[in-house]
């Protein structure tokens, strides 16, 4: 993993990291969860969702993704200033 991040190859160290997940290397995780705190983010939501096995994927979804906006709070948001129709030509 180390040497694909030196060689500026990240996906190869997401599939290092990937790989170290599946078969349940702490080190290789707990490493690549240092290294990046992307990585780290992105651990802690795929553990939490692997944690509520209760629920169906449509649940999961809905806990997870964040809440749409009602329609007078969409109305009521400042417009920008950019002529957009003027723009249209």
């Amino acid at each position: 993993m180390d040497m694909a991040l030196d060689a500026g190859d990240e996906d190869a160290a997401l599939v290092a990291f990937a790989a170290g997940r599946q078969r349940d290397l702490e080190e290789v995780t707990s490493h690549a969860i240092t290294i990046n705190e992307t990585w780290s983010e992105l651990y802690n939501e795929l553990s939490e969702a692997a944690n509520d096995l209760g629920l169906d994927p449509g649940d999961k979804f809905d806990t997870l993704a964040p809440k749409l906006p009602s329609k007078e709070a969409i109305f009521n948001q400042m417009q920008s200033d950019i002529n957009v129709y003027g723009q249209m030509r």
